[in-house]
């Protein structure tokens, strides 16, 4: 699977990842390449975002999505949907076959630390790689942008 960031060179829009805050009340939206991010030249090394966190349910759900501009933490404007990545942090998981299956539930324990990079090459495809730190289990794919693009509008009482 291979994904083409739909952008000009001088980045004309943000590719971020959604995941879930407060427990899976709220989702959060989380830039990780900004609008004006160039792109790597041809040839040379990946952009790459890092992140490192703790889990806190047993089945990670990332849903990557392009915007036009970012306002009060939420995407606004024309969205691009991109693939979303299931990832089995509970051990118990990695040998289920349909993850989509498998409820999201909040660990009653730590969760074990993981680490999320995110590569962009020159030609604008992405690749995620997510790792449990605790024992070494990864996973990495390369997502691609949906066809779909749809307008995101602001809710009657953030306006």
């Amino acid at each position: 699977m291979s994904g083409r960031v739909t952008r000009s060179r001088s980045g004309s829009r943000a590719t971020s990842g959604c995941s879930e805050e407060s427990a899976g009340a709220e989702v959060s939206f989380d830039v990780l390449l900004p609008k004006d991010t160039r792109l790597p030249s041809p040839g040379g090394p990946p952009l790459s975002v890092t992140r490192r966190y703790r889990a806190a349910h047993n089945l990670g759900h990332f849903r990557f999505v392009e915007c036009a501009r970012v306002e009060q933490g939420r995407p606004e404007g024309n969205l691009a949907l991109w693939d979303e990545v299931l990832f089995p942090f509970d051990p118990r998981l990695r040998e289920v076959r349909d993850l989509a299956s498998v409820p999201v539930r909040r660990l009653d324990r730590d969760g074990p630390q993981v680490e999320e990079t995110v590569r962009c090459d020159a030609a604008g495809e992405l690749e995620v790689q997510l790792r449990v730190l605790d024992d070494g289990f990864s996973n990495t794919v390369r997502i691609a942008r949906r066809d779909r693009v749809t307008r995101s509008r602001r809710a009657p009482d953030a306006q």
